[in-house]
């Protein structure tokens, strides 16, 4: 039995007909439905995660600005510390100018300062030379002994004397040793047990004998500890000639040359005020 394919050409199905042709209104409205459809698409597909991602672009924007602006807090709060810290040490330096500079360039700071000091008295300065700073312990004035004049007993007073020479002045130690004084006689002074800062300084300059006093008495005046080691004085064709052997200590003057140890004892002047004269 042969199993026949219906022919339903021509038939309906209930309302419908199936020889109906699509009309041009049907074609609009699908393709309506088709760019309804593919607007879903772009929209659930590309517009929502890329709308998402924006999101959170914006949200790390944000945090990266707060990031940002705590950045600049930081380096403005780094800025005043540094600001500040180099205003304390820029009054510090000020604050210790009359002292003995401790650090870089202090060897600027002295030639402007002696340089100032021998063009004040009116003489010329014509060289100024420093030597290596010196750390060390204070020395002590030596024991007002004397050699012993040679007599028969030659050995003998040799001895005695090569005793006497042999010994060094006293010298207190430096800060990381023991301190120590000496009181064998009056004259001595006991000083702290200090290590200080040393600048052996050579001042040569011309001009007359009273500008020479002012320029001795202009260094004394300063507010630090200073020696005068040696004067040496040329009469020369051009004038006089000066050459001061000076050295600069790291220590105030605290007794302002007051303390008998260091007060000069003789009272007045003496001799003629100009020597080359």
């Amino acid at each position: 039995m042969k199993l026949q394919k219906p022919n339903l050409q021509g038939k309906k199905i209930g309302n419908l007909s199936l020889d109906a042709k699509i009309t041009e209104r049907d074609k609009k409205l699908l393709m309506v439905l088709g760019v309804a459809i593919i607007i879903a698409i772009s929209y659930y597909v590309l517009y929502l995660p890329m709308s998402a991602s924006l999101e959170s672009l914006t949200a790390d924007k944000e945090v990266m600005k707060q990031k940002v602006a705590a950045a600049k807090s930081d380096l403005e709060n780094e800025q005043s510390i540094v600001k500040a810290y180099e205003t304390q040490l820029a009054n510090g330096m000020e604050a210790s100018e009359s002292f003995f500079p401790g650090v870089y360039p202090y060897k600027e700071q002295y030639v402007l300062l002696v340089e100032k000091i021998v063009k004040g008295s009116g003489a010329t300065l014509t060289n100024l030379e420093f030597s290596d700073p010196e750390v060390s312990g204070v020395v002590m004035p030596a024991d007002n002994r004397y050699l012993l004049p040679a007599y028969s007993l030659q050995q003998e007073a040799d001895t005695i004397n090569q005793a006497y020479s042999d010994q060094p002045a006293k010298e207190i130690p430096s800060a990381t040793g023991t301190s120590q004084s000496t009181a064998t006689t009056g004259e001595e002074k006991t000083l702290p047990a200090d290590a200080v800062l040393r600048l052996p300084t050579t001042i040569e300059f011309t001009g007359s004998y009273a500008q020479y006093r002012t320029v001795v008495s202009s260094l004394e005046k300063l507010n630090r500890t200073i020696a005068l080691e040696a004067v040496e004085a040329k009469e020369e064709e051009t004038g006089l000639k000066f050459t001061l052997t000076v050295s600069f200590y790291a220590v105030e003057k605290v007794d302002n040359g007051e303390d008998s140890f260091n007060a000069w004892t003789i009272k007045g002047s003496y001799g003629k005020s100009d020597p080359f004269n």
